[in-house]
């Protein structure tokens, strides 16, 4: 039986050879290899077609394990930013200076944004009525246009100097408008949600599933949560903490992701 040859032609003369591939030095895959069957009849271009298409399809699925990483990265980031760019949203709206506590501690989502303890007007404003007239300071909300709105129980002559003081020390000025005769004053109203606190563990053992709680500004009351609420549980709240001082609603279960 004769050996079957492969033609290799090399500068014009047709001589008898085996197909060989080396490296290319300008790519970071390359191939040296005989064919498996040295009978291989097929012509040079389709030996050559057949091993480029190996080559092609390793270079396919290494771009497209690429690309998954790829999305792998760029997903979490993706999402962070709608949750960022979502946070910054809640701050163009009125927000209220105290927010509402979560049976773990945290803050349900949509809840009002607490005053950081910066240098901003609200929270100088916030600091100084705490300090000044702690007997008539009812709150304080940021409202849509950035104005203050200052809840008070009565405007006593303390309230009017700070709010004056703050005025002129803020470049630019500050627009404040005082609400006042209100029924309680936020540290009745945040006294009540410590209690509240102090005893979540002994409510919610009574079958009382709160699920959030906090002075809420423009209601003047502590608005509390209660996920399947009932007439008799939102009578017992009121004869606890006070029917004038607290705000009873369905309450909607968070959970962290």
């Amino acid at each position: 039986m004769s050996r079957c040859r492969t033609l290799l032609s090399t500068n014009g003369a047709t001589q008898p050879g085996v197909l060989r591939f080396q490296p290319d030095p300008n790519h970071s895959v390359g191939v040296s290899a005989e064919p498996s069957n040295p009978c291989d009849a097929r012509p040079l271009g389709e030996q050559v077609g057949a091993i480029g298409g190996w080559q092609g399809g390793r270079t396919f699925w290494r771009g497209l394990t690429s690309y998954r990483q790829m999305l792998r990265a760029i997903v979490p980031l993706t999402l962070a930013l709608v949750v960022l760019t979502c946070a910054c949203g809640d701050l163009k709206i009125a927000q209220a200076l105290g927010s509402p506590t979560m049976p773990g501690g945290g803050k349900p989502p949509g809840a009002p944004k607490s005053a950081r303890p910066d240098d901003s007007p609200a929270s100088r404003l916030q600091t100084r009525l705490r300090v000044v007239a702690p007997a008539s300071f009812a709150g304080l909300v940021v409202d849509g246009d950035r104005s203050f709105i200052v809840y008070a129980t009565v405007v006593e002559p303390a309230l009017s100097d700070a709010i004056s003081e703050i005025q002129a020390s803020t470049t630019g000025g500050v627009a404040v408008r005082v609400v006042s005769g209100l029924r309680n004053t936020l540290a009745t109203l945040e006294s009540v949600r410590d209690q509240i606190s102090a005893r979540q563990r002994e409510i919610s053992a009574q079958g009382v599933n709160l699920t959030e709680w906090g002075p809420d500004i423009v209601a003047n009351r502590v608005r509390i949560g209660v996920h399947g609420l009932t007439p008799k549980i939102s009578a017992d709240l009121a004869r606890e903490f006070g029917a004038d001082r607290i705000l009873v609603v369905e309450g909607a279960l968070w959970y962290a992701l």
